[in-house]
């Protein structure tokens, strides 16, 4: 809005803007990362329905899905346990592992699909995507920070290990378990009346 400015000015100050609010989230992704690391993020638990925290996560990304011509697909077995979680933290957990199954994935490809079953104690989550798949040499440290692929359009390698840092924070574990193609990641919930970890 500064007088004098004209349109190849706007354009560049419109760009450093964009550039400085990237720098920014990548900050507060580390700072974040640092917190889950040292247990000092704080997480909110209470008795969450995981069908509730998954259809928040496919509602938001909907549209990017949709964009890219891609089913989101939630398929939740009747009768699941509440889990004791911060509703939160793990809807973030859901919408980075879909996010990036929308954007790893083929326009037009197959389904996205987000799966739970109980498993004892605990609620398994699976979240299978019909990208390529994970590559080989990144599969040994896929969830430690800064580690990406070659792919087109990765990512600061920050997501993945937010996800399993915020899922241990709950008592959870976190693996990747089928590469592709077609990725499956998973990870575990502790059900409502679990003891904190």
């Amino acid at each position: 809005t500064a007088p004098g400015l004209d349109e190849a000015d706007r354009k560049l100050v419109d760009a450093a803007e964009r550039n400085a609010r990237r720098q920014l989230r990548l900050v507060e992704g580390i700072l974040e990362i640092a917190r889950l690391e040292e247990g000092a993020l704080p997480v909110r638990r209470q008795d969450v329905e995981v069908d509730d925290v998954v259809g928040e996560a496919l509602r938001t990304l909907m549209p990017a899905a949709e964009a890219r011509g891609l089913a989101l697909v939630s398929d939740l077995p009747a009768g699941l346990p509440a889990v004791r979680v911060d509703p939160e933290l793990v809807s973030r957990v859901l919408e980075n592992l879909v996010g990036n199954a929308v954007k790893f994935s083929a326009p037009g490809a197959g389904p996205i699909l987000v799966s739970a079953r109980p498993d004892g104690m605990a609620v398994e989550v699976r979240v299978r995507d019909s990208g390529p798949g994970i590559e080989e040499t990144l599969r040994p440290r896929l969830f430690e920070k800064f580690a990406v692929g070659t792919q087109p359009g990765r990512g600061s390698g920050l997501g993945l290990p937010f996800c399993r840092l915020a899922v241990e924070a709950h008592g959870g574990q976190m693996w990747l378990e089928h590469p592709g193609p077609g990725a499956v990641f998973a990870f575990s919930l502790p059900v409502a009346g679990t003891p904190a970890a």
